[in-house]
């Protein structure tokens, strides 16, 4: 039986607790991504999805989601920066 750090046996029910734990993490990740970037909507669906699948591959999976989600919103902010500093880089010349 295989043993974590701190001494404790890696059971079936520890297994699935831990694996739980992460999946509420990654779900509740996935929901804010998703109010953040206006699809919420689709949560319920990706819940519905997923619910019952409780295994290290739905983490795994909701999570590269989240990674991907993240990098969209920050390519997006990216792009509104570029757009506010030519702006106001055009209203300076007009100035001049």
């Amino acid at each position: 039986m295989k043993k974590n750090s701190s001494g404790e046996a890696f059971t079936k029910e520890n297994r699935e607790k831990i694996i739980l734990t992460y999946v509420n993490k990654a779900m509740n990740t996935v929901k804010e991504l998703m109010s953040l970037m206006s699809v919420d909507f689709l949560f319920d669906r990706l819940l519905e999805r997923y619910e019952d699948s409780f295994i290290v591959d739905t983490v795994l999976l909701l999570m590269e989601r989240s990674r991907k989600m993240y990098n969209a919103i920050e390519m997006l902010t990216t792009i509104f920066k570029l757009v506010n500093k030519r702006q106001v880089m055009l209203n300076d010349i007009k100035r001049l």
